[in-house]
């Protein structure tokens, strides 16, 4: 609360009283709804204007001069309000009330703002100039002033209310309580000045560079603490201090505040060279597996930060931070500030009826920036747990079991409900977060397929047995195949270290089956009704699945090789015999050579195939050199045939 309103609040005689209906106001007013304001005013001697707002959104202002009563007639019932300022008063704010048939009187009463006097001596009584004093409140201090050569001061324009004065630093503290009241001037009694001790050392960082701070020295025995402001030079100077045990505290910005226990003795302490610490800041955010709902059992939760150097939170609480998780808040954010290189654990804790359970902890390294440790998703109450395994009764090693959220009665449905998932552990283990009262369909992970027996699982439920069917995942060998294959192994890999036995694996170009498969140790061999023609080929596979394994799909590119035409050459009596055959129709001519004598021949379609002969005749006898080229096309691949040949008389 500030201090202006405070005072106001203590001194102001402030009252709204409404009146009966048929109660006449003073004189002149006429009868009916209305209101009377009588202001009286405590030594203001300005103009105080009065300015009153009503049902309407009308507002009316009126300027008194001195002690008097406005009256206003005829006005609609309903909730009023008045202020009342001007120079060198204390505002004035209230609400009343305008009831039908009735006329409301309002008693305000202004009061102005007034000086503090009083002086500074020295214990032998004569006048300290240029002491440094501060007035404060119930919120803090509030006015610094200094004494003047005769050791006097003034604190002028003051409102009521109660204040303390003492020394700001110099001398020991001599705390004198004031009491200012509106109207007049307060006299204090003499502060004396005696001398204290001076605290001074010098500020720096890690890396040696002098640091701005603020400085905070508390002596023991309640003594006022004193506080002083470390400019960038870094150098500290304190005074005013009583003898003994005090508590130094140094705040620099990221820097992590230092905090020492001093003994003051004699007049002067030097604290040396004061080193803080760069600190980072620790930043996260906690949330629940989903909304609470209105009548859940909630929770109350904190966030801790502990020192592990070990890897183990040791000790107490370093810092703690409330976080507000319940219904309307499914998440929530911390932060630790300045906190300094080494290794930690944040903890969320939940408390539910006086009982503390760690929900959560996170092992975090600060090194030389600041930490965001993202989301960490707790349950509300204990979690669901358990041991997740295949449809072979094996425990899974990995994977993820899915809880979601479902009504606790009538038939469980997935559609709009959340969930939260839980990783399996090497062990098969897994923990879900869950909310404490919330009911929960177990599924296997990514496809939402229920689990026989866990449709609905009670919130924290342990010891859970959850055997989702494992995923498959299909695969057809890599690489380019050769013309005239009859058959497309498909493999059929589980997310888990087993094989895959049993089911059958369908394939399709398009929409036409091409051939269908048992699978036996992981993989499927179709065979095919027809070998697939050179190319590239997008073939789809499907897995029908077993109890064990469930079922999936996959789709592959698979080219095939175009096949090379055949070629045979033969020489008989002074003739060279070319034979030339292909799977396909070739798209241009083949060129045939003996020596440098060069033919272009066709192939011609003979049965399934395409064939043709070429004969060169009365070659001459002896070594020759023979060749048949074919370019390739998209069927037919590249064809380079060249040989010596003896050609026979």
């Amino acid at each position: 609360m500030a201090v202006r309103q405070l005072l106001r609040t203590v001194v102001v005689a402030l009252a709204a009283v409404a009146v009966a209906g048929g109660v006449t106001g003073p004189a002149g007013a006429d009868q009916g709804e209305g209101y009377s304001i009588a202001l009286t005013p405590v030594g203001v001697s300005t103009t105080v204007t009065l300015e009153v707002h009503g049902p309407a959104s009308s507002a009316t202002t009126v300027r008194v001069w001195r002690p008097g009563t406005v009256v206003a007639s005829d006005v609609p019932p309903g909730a009023y309000t008045v202020d009342a300022t001007g120079a060198g008063m204390e505002p004035v704010h209230a609400d009343f009330e305008v009831v039908s048939g009735a006329v409301t009187p309002v008693s305000v009463a202004v009061l102005g703002r007034v000086s503090v006097r009083g002086t500074v001596v020295d214990p032998d009584g004569a006048p300290v100039a240029d002491a440094p004093l501060a007035f404060s409140g119930p919120s803090g201090r509030l006015y610094w002033v200094r004494t003047d050569e005769a050791g006097g001061y003034v604190l002028r324009n003051v409102g009521p209310g109660h204040l303390t004065v003492d020394f700001a630093d110099a001398y020991l503290p001599d705390p004198v309580p004031v009491d200012v009241v509106g109207g007049q001037a307060t006299f204090v009694r003499p502060l004396v000045a005696r001398s204290g001790a001076t605290l001074t050392g010098r500020l720096r960082d890690q890396a040696g560079a002098p640091l701005a701070a603020w400085v905070t020295v508390t002596p023991s025995g309640g003594a006022p603490a004193r506080t002083a402001e470390v400019s960038s030079d870094g150098l500290v100077k304190v005074s005013g201090l009583p003898p003994g045990r005090t508590t130094l505290r140094i705040e620099s910005g990221w820097y992590v505040p230092l905090t020492r226990d001093v003994v003051v003795a004699g007049s002067a302490v030097d604290l040396g060279t004061v080193v803080l610490r760069r600190g980072y800041s620790v930043e996260g955010v906690v949330e629940l597996p989903g909304e609470p709902r209105a009548g859940d059992p909630v929770s109350e939760w904190r966030v801790q930060l502990f020192a592990a150097p070990a890897g183990k939170a040791t000790g107490g609480a370093l810092r703690t931070s409330a976080v507000p998780l319940g219904v309307g808040w499914s998440s929530a954010s911390y932060a630790f500030d300045t906190v300094p290189a080494g290794r930690y654990v944040v903890r969320v804790v939940e408390r539910y009826r006086s009982a503390d359970r760690v929900a959560a902890e996170i092992p975090l390294t600060v090194a030389s920036d600041d930490v965001w440790l993202k989301y960490t998703r707790v349950s509300m109450g204990p979690p669901i747990s358990g041991v997740a395994s295949g449809g072979d009764g094996r425990r899974l090693t990995r994977g993820e079991v899915v809880a979601w959220d479902v009504p606790c009665t009538g038939r469980p449905t997935l559609a709009g409900a959340t969930g939260a998932s839980g990783r399996v552990r090497n062990d098969g283990t897994f923990t879900i977060p869950t909310l404490r009262g919330h009911c929960y369909a177990i599924t296997d992970f990514p496809g939402a397929e229920l689990v026989s027996g866990l449709e609905r699982v009670r919130g924290g439920t342990s010891g859970v047995k959850a055997h989702p069917r494992l995923w498959t995942q299909l695969s057809l060998d890599p690489g380019e195949r050769r013309y005239g294959a009859r058959t497309v192994v498909v493999h059929v890999d589980a997310y888990a270290p087993t094989t895959v036995e049993g089911g059958t694996v369908t394939v399709r170009a398009g929409k036409k089956v091409l051939g269908t498969a048992k699978v036996a140790h992981g993989k499927a061999t179709v065979k095919l009704a027809s070998p697939l023609t050179p190319g590239e080929h997008r073939l789809t596979t499907a897995y029908s699945g077993t109890t064990a394994f469930n079922a999936s799909s996959g789709a592959d590119v698979v080219s095939i090789q175009p096949p090379r035409p055949t070629v045979k050459i033969s020489a008989k009596s002074r003739t060279v015999s070319f034979r030339i055959t292909a799977k396909f129709k070739p798209s241009h001519t083949f060129a045939v050579y003996v020596d440098d004598a060069k033919r272009k021949v066709t192939l011609h379609r003979v049965g399934s195939s395409y064939t043709t002969t070429v004969k060169f005749k009365h070659v001459a006898a002896g070594r020759h050199v023979v060749r048949v080229v074919y370019e390739g096309d998209r069927r037919l691949g590249y064809r380079w045939v060249e040989k010596s040949l003896t050609v026979p008389r």
